[in-house]
């Protein structure tokens, strides 16, 4: 054979159609993959356990998409749809999260006074329902956080939720303060009672005043 005739019949493989157009159909995927990867492995995801956090997930992202993740900030208060008595986390949802994150933080408020209301349960209740609450919760990432995982908690130092999460998460975690979602939630620095920050008509739950992963 001419070797300009096997020169032409290898470029004439090269162009053929079907093949031009699965390697244009990789590259846009590997373009699609590797944009997607920077949006859900640099930004940080954000939670509220007491809330319909977990239906949220699951309903609006998808499992390839939730393990992309690699910060995840959770908030844990005692109220909400989601808290109630014996709820169960939902184990495959946090099976697909949490081995592949690098960061995992929880800001944790304890209940810290009785409801002021008619027939309300007293303080110690609150408290045992709060402990049965999150213990489920920790003792789920407990099973499924990787060694490779930094894990923050801001629990604004209450003795009762801080010795709950050093039994449950005995693989080690350091304490800190969440400026923003912590800030908020226990009423500290900007967002304190003496700062005026409540004295017009502000955020009312933690959903409107913003997060952020910096801390002190």
């Amino acid at each position: 054979m001419d070797p300009e005739d096997d020169a032409i019949n290898n470029i004439g493989n090269y162009w053929n159609p079907n093949k031009n157009k699965n390697s244009i159909f990789l590259v846009s995927k590997q373009i699609s993959d590797e944009a997607l990867d920077v949006l859900y492995g640099e930004n940080v995801f954000m939670m509220h356990l007491h809330g319909e956090g977990e239906i949220y997930f699951k309903k609006n992202f998808s499992e390839a998409n939730i393990q992309r993740m690699r910060y995840l900030l959770l908030t844990a208060e005692p109220r909400g749809v989601s808290y109630t008595p014996g709820r169960m986390p939902d184990n495959a949802l946090w099976c697909s999260v949490l081995p592949q994150l690098k960061m995992l933080r929880i800001v944790a408020e304890q209940p810290l006074e009785a409801g002021h209301y008619y027939n309300a349960p007293t303080l110690e209740q609150d408290m045992d329902c709060w402990l049965n609450w999150i213990r489920l919760f920790l003792q789920c990432f407990r099973r499924h956080l990787s060694k490779h995982t930094t894990v923050e908690i801001d629990g604004d130092g209450r003795v009762e939720t801080m010795a709950l999460i050093k039994e449950c998460l005995p693989g080690g975690y350091r304490e800190v303060q969440c400026q923003l979602a912590g800030d908020f939630i226990f009423r500290r620095s900007r967002f304190s009672w003496e700062s005026g920050y409540w004295d017009d008509d502000g955020p009312m739950d933690s959903h409107d005043a913003g997060y952020d992963l910096d801390s002190d």
